[in-house]
């Protein structure tokens, strides 16, 4: 098995401009149950491993290591969806 270098880790598809936010982790309410939350990430396109949490489902799309400190934020992406972003280290 190969090993991912940060590098890799930390690779987001497309182009972004220095300092854009970027998709983190994808949140979501229990109002949802994990198999349409699953469908859900796979028809967009993103990762669908799942953390499961008390009140939500957790799919981080990036290690927070590739973000710059204190440049997270939280914003609600849709009901019962929020999303997790931040600032790429340089």
């Amino acid at each position: 098995m190969r090993r991912v270098q940060a590098s890799e880790q930390c690779a987001v598809p497309g182009h972004h401009a220095r300092g854009a936010m970027v998709l983190q982790t994808i949140i979501f309410s229990k109002m949802y149950t994990k198999t349409s939350v699953v469908a859900w990430l796979r028809t967009h396109g993103y990762h669908w491993a799942i953390d499961e949490k008390t009140e939500t489902f957790r799919a981080r799309q990036l290690d927070p290591a590739c973000f710059q400190r204190k440049s997270f934020r939280t914003i609600e992406f849709m009901e019962g969806v929020k999303a997790v972003v931040g600032k790429l280290k340089s």
